[in-house]
C-alpha cells in the first residue's frame, strides 16, 4: 500500500481527482496546483509510493477505471475517456500490464 503524509496526500488525490477526466493532465500541472517544482514533487511521491508521478496518476486513472467497471454498466471507451486515456487501445494496454487482465475480462470476473 502506499503511504503518504496526510495532508500531502489529501491534497495530491483531491488535484488528481479533479483533473482526472482531462487527457492532458500532467506532471507539471500537478505541481503548479501543489505549488511545488518539479523536482520536489518528483522526489516526495517517489520516496512515499515507490512509483514516479506520472505512474501515481496512472494508478489513481486505473482505480477509478476499476470502480467504473464494477458499478456502472459504460462501455469500456466510455470509461478510457473518463479516466483521461486519449485511446481506447492505450487503456486496454496499460489496464492489461497493471492488472493482468484485459477490462472487459475484469467486468466479467466481477
Amino acid at each position: 500500500m502506499l503511504t503518504i503524509p496526510p495532508k500531502f496526500s489529501i491534497r495530491l488525490d483531491t488535484i488528481i481527482q479533479n483533473h482526472l477526466h482531462d487527457e492532458n493532465f500532467s506532471v507539471e500541472q500537478l505541481c503548479k496546483e501543489l505549488t511545488i517544482s518539479y523536482t520536489h514533487t518528483y522526489r516526495k511521491i517517489r520516496e512515499e509510493t515507490g512509483v514516479s508521478p506520472s505512474q501515481y496518476i496512472r494508478k489513481k486513472r486505473l482505480e477509478k477505471a476499476c470502480e467504473y467497471l464494477a458499478e456502472t454498466e459504460l462501455n469500456i471507451g466510455e470509461i478510457a475517456y473518463r479516466v483521461g486515456f486519449n485511446t481506447q487501445a492505450y487503456f486496454t494496454k496499460c489496464f492489461s500490464e497493471t492488472y493482468s487482465c484485459t477490462p472487459r475480462k475484469y467486468r466479467k470476473q466481477l
